[in-house]
């Protein structure tokens, strides 16, 4: 009975250790988000989330990076048109996405180099105009265009509870 008493109060007592530290890692989290992006869009266990700037891909992989998240990359239907709509809402026509062919022209790989699952291409993209067009961008209609880098697009950034 009393050996019974000390294994269930351990379990609440680790319990209540995971609690705290999920409570502290949500705290973290909320900061991280409330305090430096404007808009959020949660699907699933992911958050996508923008200020609202135009940057060059490198300088939103930074920003992404720094806020504990990467590049914004849908990677079914539904987070797609969750991009798209969050685009629309700051009024811009174009947000750079988290993939790139620049190692292997043509093959278009994730910012950890991995194979893409799911694509969403434009009529007639991608098509690397000018020999150029290396990073990629989900337009108004959830469609994705191949572009350059070194253009300054809206950046989101994802970011994993």
């Amino acid at each position: 009975e009393k050996c019974s008493f000390h294994s269930e109060l351990l379990v609440l007592v680790r319990i209540k250790k995971r609690l705290l530290e999920l409570q502290k890692s949500f705290t973290r989290f909320t900061e991280i988000v409330t305090g430096r992006f404007s808009v959020f869009v949660n699907v699933g266990h992911k958050f996508f989330v923008s200020d609202g700037e135009t940057k060059t891909i490198s300088e939103g992989g930074r920003i992404c990076q720094k806020a504990g998240g990467k590049l914004a990359l849908p990677r079914n239907e539904e987070e797609n048109q969750k991009l798209s709509g969050a685009l629309r809402a700051f009024g811009s026509a174009y947000m750079f996405i988290g993939a790139n062919d620049q190692v292997n022209e043509g093959q278009f790989v994730d910012t950890e180099g991995r194979n893409l699952d799911y694509l969403k291409w434009n009529t007639g993209e991608p098509n690397s105009y000018g020999g150029n067009e290396d990073c990629i961008v989900i337009n108004t209609n959830g469609f994705w265009l191949d572009t350059s880098c070194e253009k300054s697009f809206l950046i989101a950034c994802e970011i994993t509870e």
